[in-house]
């Protein structure tokens, strides 16, 4: 099986995903939004051309070099972040269902007293309740099979 379809990897690129557009989504909101409030601003503290328009410009151009590395910066930093989160969460999700997997491999090696502790999350208290109550159907049966032979016996 590819590891690109396993769940673990595919939480993690959905996190990653949902940062990635939201760090685009801000560094374009901001690299369109802020020049225009900041040009606003500097017309009022700045009111009329003649010397003070070379200032002005050297100002937009400081200012557009700053937000440009700012959020460049922010990106990076988002996306380390989501980066640690998504296996943090991806980890935490599949473990139950490793567990679920382990116990299902013992119970159909024979071993009909196995069971699963049952995790926080609904969806996976369900299936663990399912193997459970599957386990505990074979550990019957096996015993009413036992008990069958040692009366035939």
């Amino acid at each position: 099986m590819s590891r690109w379809r396993t769940l673990r990897v595919r939480l993690f690129a959905s996190y990653l995903a949902v940062v990635l557009s939201g760090a685009l989504t801000l560094a374009v909101v901001a690299s369109v939004t802020a020049p225009a409030f900041f040009a606003g601003h500097m017309a009022e503290m700045l009111p009329g051309s003649g010397m003070m328009a070379g200032v002005s410009e050297a100002l937009d151009t400081a200012f557009a070099v700053s937000i440009g590395r700012a959020l460049a910066v922010g990106v990076l930093v988002s996306v380390v972040v989501a980066l640690v989160v998504s296996a943090l969460v991806a980890r935490r999700i599949i473990r139950p269902l490793d567990r679920v997997r382990i116990a299902t491999r013992r119970l159909a090696e024979g071993s009909y007293s196995e069971r699963v502790a049952l995790p926080a999350e609904t969806e996976l208290a369900a299936l663990a309740a399912d193997v459970n109550a599957l386990a505990s159907s074979l550990e019957e049966t096996e015993q009413t099979r036992l008990q069958l032979i040692a009366d035939l016996s």
